[in-house]
């Protein structure tokens, strides 16, 4: 029905569509991803500095 609004409510697992509210779980990962827009790469260089590291303690061969 196009005339319908609805909010989601991600934080809080709710979707309201007038007077009615709906709870709904999600997983807490994929709810924190989504809330940060973070896909496997955004998650991969939060830890940027962490694999930086690492990476500069290999041996030269390994870089």
């Amino acid at each position: 029905n196009p005339g319908i609004h609805f909010d989601v409510d991600l934080e809080a697992q709710e979707v309201k569509a007038g007077e009615k509210t709906y709870r709904f779980t999600i997983d807490a990962f994929r709810r924190h991803c989504m809330m940060n827009g973070l896909d496997s790469i955004g998650l991969t260089l939060q830890h940027d500095d962490a694999i930086a590291a690492y990476e500069a303690k290999q041996p030269a061969f390994m870089n």
